[in-house]
């Protein structure tokens, strides 16, 4: 929803209003603060006519015989969502091509001109973004749906200077810019006959572009769920064909009466959470801890810091919870910490010059798993899984809100309780009520922890076998080879 900061000022004039760029923002950075809309406005339009003429002009510098070599290949088209490598160990766009994955290729996309330090092409994927867009336009412009895609972003254009009108012209800037991504998309998969389209990301702008399309092109589009949602969020919310998710319970969030997939197919956890995926790096970790004299070792999941109606943790709040687990490790010398920040960003380094939380570093029991991907796509996600992290200890503590890390780690079988420090207003707290799993203090967790380190708690603790099994059906780390069949079902 979009609102008028001085209408919102003028009719709550006695409430003390703060604004944000966005309700999802990592920065902090207030509207007041910044360059005004409407400037903000002017220059994101003539952003996008400069990235326009700059794609024109890489078309006569863009190797041509590339995309007609790969004609011949069969391709599953992807946005550009996560880590582009080849990797078991760590997250990767391609989690899903396991050893007995369907022979295709993944056609990533992107609607930047950024190449994110990737290959054109290897054996798994190809690359397109907005530097190949006039190629695929030039190659496609007789198709009967790139003329009606680009008559629609004519009469949206010709809106701009209407009298009469019932949205603003910022509003009509964003759906020209969906019809634009839908014209790129629809002619790379026309180019290459493409009948699947997988995705994760539906907040991204390019995926609901893509259903607008889809059908048209006899596109089938595939979302899975990733994320270990407790409330509705618009922007979550998809029109695909297939919605995979985890277990029946998170349907409901995921529709509304107008806004829904086709098809909900319960498909357990997505991701390879097995040991067998990070044996060696377990056994890593589990024999450094060993040599330096540790016999109970705990992860914690740290959040990322965020500001506005989704921030949970600041700052602050990172610093203040990582020194409660500095000072149990200093006091516990059977104690080892693994810490797996969601963001590279937040770090252990970020915080190191606090004298506690560096005290507990120097001791050495105090191991942080930090891998940054090698493609600079993934806005500093840390693409270590939670799995190895719970796999290698004997306890995991995350947070309530959100909850996907700490999922992850109960369905491997090791304990994991959840933080809920702000007493976040959350379902998941509703189920997990009658266990000994949620903590609304850090006073009241360190009671059990003590217990738990020396052996004398009740075995309930951060135990998740009663109700584990309507957060996944399967419980089997089997997600990806449902996902294939699914895919191969397209063709």
């Amino acid at each position: 929803m979009l609102f008028d900061k001085k209408e919102l000022i003028k009719n709550f004039n006695t409430s003390n209003l703060d604004f944000y760029f966005s309700p999802f923002s990592n920065t902090g950075v207030k509207i007041k603060n910044t360059l005004s809309f409407e400037f903000s406005f002017i220059f994101n339009i003539l952003k996008f006519l400069f990235k326009k003429i700059l794609s024109s002009f890489f078309y006569f510098f863009i190797n041509k015989k590339i995309f007609f070599a790969e004609q011949k290949n069969n391709f599953i088209m992807s946005p550009l969502e996560s880590n582009v490598e080849q990797t078991n160990v760590f997250k990767s766009q391609f989690f899903w091509m396991s050893e007995k994955a369907i022979s295709f290729k993944n056609l990533l996309f992107s609607e930047t001109l950024k190449e994110f330090n990737i290959q054109k092409k290897n054996n798994l994927y190809l690359f397109v973004n907005l530097k190949d867009s006039l190629f695929f336009y030039k190659e496609t412009r007789k198709n009967f749906l790139i003329k009606k895609i680009k008559n629609e972003k004519r009469k949206i254009f010709y809106s701009f200077f209407s009298i009469k009108k019932n949205l603003s012209n910022f509003i009509l800037f964003e759906i020209y810019k969906v019809f634009d991504t839908a014209q790129f998309i629809s002619s790379v998969v026309i180019f290459f006959e493409i009948k699947s389209f997988l995705f994760y990301r539906s907040d991204f702008p390019s995926t609901d572009a893509a259903q607008l399309i889809a059908k048209e092109l006899n596109l089938s589009t595939n979302c899975f769920q990733y994320s270990n949602m407790s409330s509705q969020v618009p922007t979550m919310l998809s029109t695909a064909d297939n919605f995979l998710l985890f277990s029946e319970y998170y349907e409901k969030f995921f529709k509304t009466d107008l806004i829904k997939p086709k098809n909900f197919i319960i498909n357990g956890y997505p991701y390879n959470y097995s040991s067998k995926a990070f044996k060696n790096e377990i056994q890593k970790i589990q024999n450094l801890m060993i040599q330096r004299g540790v016999e109970y070792t705990i992860s914690y999941f740290n959040e990322s810091e965020q500001v506005g109606k989704w921030g949970h943790t600041n700052e602050k709040s990172n610093i203040k919870i990582l020194e409660f687990f500095s000072k149990l490790l200093i006091d516990n010398k059977r104690l080892g910490l693994l810490l797996k920040p969601q963001k590279t960003g937040h770090s252990l380094i970020k915080y190191i010059n606090n004298d506690l939380i560096k005290e507990a570093y120097m001791t050495g029991r105090l191991i942080e798993l930090n891998e940054e991907s090698k493609s600079q796509n993934t806005f500093g996600l840390n693409t270590v899984y939670p799995s190895m992290a719970a796999l290698a200890s004997d306890l995991t503590i995350g947070h309530v809100y959100g909850g996907t890390a700490s999922l992850e780690a109960a369905l491997t079988g090791t304990k994991s309780v959840l933080l809920s420090l702000n007493n976040e207003n959350d379902e998941i707290k509703d189920i997990l009520k009658k266990e000994n799993i949620v903590f609304n203090s850090l006073d009241e967790l360190e009671i059990e922890l003590k217990k738990e380190i020396m052996k004398n708690n009740k075995k309930d603790l951060g135990d998740w076998k009663n109700i584990i099994e309507k957060f996944d059906k399967y419980k089997d780390s089997s997600g990806v080879e449902r996902l294939n069949k699914i895919l191969k079902a397209n063709f």
